[in-house]
């Protein structure tokens, strides 16, 4: 019974970091794009001055 136990909560924890890993993939492409965008951004406004 305790191995049932310890097994499902293993398994619980590989979810939410499985989870939480691609939350933060997530994020980290959204920040490269926030940035690319602003880089672009300053591109754009540099050429026109």
């Amino acid at each position: 019974m305790k191995k049932d136990i310890n097994d499902t909560s293993q398994f619980s924890m590989n979810i939410i970091r499985k989870g939480t890993e691609s939350f933060y993939l997530k994020r980290l492409l959204q920040i490269k794009l926030m940035i690319l965008m602003f880089i672009l951004l300053k591109g754009i406004l540099q050429k026109k001055l």
